[in-house]
């Protein structure tokens, strides 16, 4: 396990990290996680699996990251070196960039699902009475096409209600 200490210092040769440290350590590292995860059903064994898994893919991508860039520096391969301090750069801001960007998003579907759980009943109700109102003439289906499309602002009302409230 010493290449790990070697990659780390940048001791390593740089097509040697970039070339076999990387797709090997994903498919070694990565592919009996995901295998053991698709076996557990879901439940507590998955969610430990999948915190395992995002625990060692950040460590792993990290390493691999810094001992490609510092694999540069003992390499004297010119213009590939540049090519690979570039591609490390764009990685990073891609994966980690992408990672802030979706948990703000998560964060935001999640106050967005508070406000429907708070604010959907009443909305519901409204249609439900609607819909009610609807079956209690004994609307042909025609005339019920022309029940829901005299309706169907105060439901686009409703629902846009809904979700001004879950911005707010």
């Amino acid at each position: 396990m010493h290449w790990i200490g070697r990659g780390w210092r940048g001791e390593e040769k740089l097509w040697k990290v970039f070339w076999v440290y990387g797709p090997t350590g994903v498919l070694c590292l990565f592919s009996p996680l995901l295998v053991a995860a698709s076996a557990i059903p879901a439940g507590v064994g998955t969610i430990v699996i999948m915190i395992v898994y995002a625990v060692l893919a950040v460590c792993f991508v990290i390493w691999l990251l810094v001992s490609e860039w510092r694999a540069v520096a003992n390499s004297h391969q010119g213009i590939r070196a540049l090519l690979v301090r570039i591609f490390v750069i764009y990685f990073t801001l891609q994966v980690y960039g992408g990672w802030i960007i979706a948990g703000a998003s998560i964060a935001w579907a999640a106050s967005d699902a508070a406000a429907l759980r708070k604010y959907a009943p009443e909305c519901r109700m409204k249609i439900k009475k609607i819909v009610d109102d609807a079956a209690a003439q004994n609307l042909s289906c025609e005339s019920l096409d022309k029940y829901f499309q005299e309706y169907q602002p105060y439901i686009d009302r409703c629902t846009e209600d809904v979700n001004g409230r879950s911005r707010k």
